[in-house]
């Protein structure tokens, strides 16, 4: 019970709602790896002081696997993540944020021949929800933002329900 109390008490002095906000809007660039495996336009809003809108147009790239080989295929998506932010460990400009959104993607068709077999998909749609976890240091005399976070999410697409995961890396301008 005493080693409980002691790490709520380091992660409630190393964790506070003050002044989470450094910028209210922002543009920049957003890359991940991972299952999700996206890169696009990134920009961040502030709804309020710890409240944020994360918007991301990006291009990624899926595997189709069929009579056991695997084919590459590429897709856009739009995503939106509401978060929610707060400073972390008591540092100036450095912050974390959770939350949820969501994720609507589009597959066109595409054609591949292999072994004298062609293999064609046709154009799908893919929705998505998603949690975020991440943190984010703001430059103090610069007006640049990086960010990392996790994105695991569960996506419907073709009858089926599958779950992904990306960590992503966000540069981002400030703009005011």
């Amino acid at each position: 019970m005493k080693k409980l109390l002691t790490l709520l008490l380091i992660v409630g002095l190393g964790i506070t709602t003050i002044n989470a906000q450094d910028y209210e809007k922002a543009i920049g660039f957003k890359a991940g790896g991972g299952t999700l495996g996206t890169a696009g336009l990134n920009f961040k809003t502030f709804l309020s002081s710890s409240n944020a809108m994360d918007l991301t147009l990006s291009y990624g790239q899926s595997v189709i696997s069929y009579n056991g080989a695997n084919y590459n295929t590429s897709y856009f998506s739009l995503t939106a993540l509401y978060e929610i932010h707060e400073n972390a460990f008591g540092v100036d400009a450095l912050n974390w944020y959770y939350g949820a959104g969501g994720s609507v993607g589009f597959l066109p068709s595409t054609s591949y021949t292999t072994n004298n077999l062609t293999v064609k998909t046709s154009s799908s749609m893919a929705l998505g929800f998603l949690g975020v976890l991440g943190i984010e240091y703001t430059i103090p005399d610069i007006p640049v933002g990086i960010a990392f976070d996790l994105e695991p999410g569960l996506f419907y697409n073709n009858g089926g329900i599958y779950f992904g995961m990306q960590g992503a890396l966000a540069i981002r301008y400030i703009i005011n």
